[in-house]
């Protein structure tokens, strides 16, 4: 006698939703979808979006992937509290910028809000550059000058800087200054196995920031030779300080666990490792393929590897 039951759904979540089964990510979707009901707002379902089919929010849409990946990452009778906090403090900061709109003329009104935030390539120039102000890092690493509003964050456009009395080298320092003055940081020292790294833990947007102002934390935070960073999301800054050929172990250790982290989110930034020394940022290569990585150095780190050869040998 055949016995037919229901079988759960073995299709595998999005990659980018942070969810391990496609059930817990259905109760994710519908979680959202109630919120938007409850606020009698019609909605549709894309590929990691939800499009508003009503007005009331002044927006057309919103990614979900963030708020999918910290649903993921807490209890999931959190979840339905966690997306009604989210959209929110979003109605709640379009409100404010509306009236902030009124406002951005008059650089004197607007100048505390100005911030720099550490972004990925692809978010920096998603918008087109007549929309947003940013400039390279290294690798896929940007920075974007912003303004930090009570419940969001907005990008500062050209046009809108070109208003105010300042130039582009003042205006950026200053973003610079304000974000170190709004979020003071505190790099811990951590063990990774046997090596010893500086992490950098924020719930804020700002934390990567310290990647601008290494030449300010150099006797903390760089070695003899500089130091190997990576910010593999907008929460977390890993900081290696380079001494001597201890270095290899850390870069070994230092790209899966970037690389991993970077992946899982929430609040992704870039898988990259760079190799910071006075000033200057280099990228440092790598792949990953069936679980091998294969490394490919920048020619001043080679340079550096070299000299530290040199000296352990005498």
């Amino acid at each position: 006698m055949l016995k037919w039951f229901k079988r759960k759904d073995q299709t595998p979540p999005p990659p980018w939703s942070g969810y391990e089964n496609m059930e817990d990510f259905q109760v994710f979707i519908t979680h959202v979808k109630n919120y938007f009901l409850q606020n009698n707002i019609r909605t549709r379902m894309e590929e990691g979006v939800v499009v508003l089919l009503d007005n009331g929010f002044g927006f057309e849409k919103f990614g979900l992937q963030n708020l999918s990946q910290i649903c993921a990452a807490n209890p999931k009778q959190n979840c339905a509290q966690i997306i009604k906090n989210h959209f929110d403090n979003i109605r709640e900061g379009e409100k404010f910028t509306r009236e902030f709109e009124e406002i951005k003329k008059d650089f004197t009104k607007v100048k505390d809000y100005i911030c720099v935030r550490i972004v990925h390539e692809e978010y920096a120039k998603a918008v087109g550059d007549e929309n947003v102000f940013y400039k390279q890092v290294c690798g896929d690493i940007y920075s974007m000058l912003v303004y930090d509003l009570p419940t969001t964050i907005a990008s500062i456009k050209p046009s809108e800087a070109e208003l105010w009395p300042i130039n582009d080298e003042e205006l950026w320092a200053l973003a610079i200054a304000n974000s170190q003055d709004h979020y003071p940081l505190a790099p811990k020292m951590e063990s990774m196995g046997e090596l010893k790294i500086f992490v950098l833990e924020n719930e804020h947007f700002f934390g990567p920031n310290i990647i601008l102002n290494l030449e300010e934390w150099k006797e903390k935070l760089c070695g003899k030779y500089g130091c190997i960073f990576s910010t593999p999301t907008r929460h977390l800054v890993v900081i290696y300080p380079v001494n001597d050929l201890e270095v290899i172990q850390a870069i070994n250790a230092m790209i899966p666990s970037s690389y991993n982290i970077n992946r899982q989110g929430p609040g992704s930034i870039s898988n990259n490792l760079i190799y910071y020394n006075n000033g200057i940022y280099e990228h440092l290569k790598y792949e990953i393929e069936d679980g091998k990585i294969s490394f490919y150095p920048s020619n001043g780190f080679i340079k550096v590897m070299e000299e530290i050869g040199k000296t352990q040998d005498t």
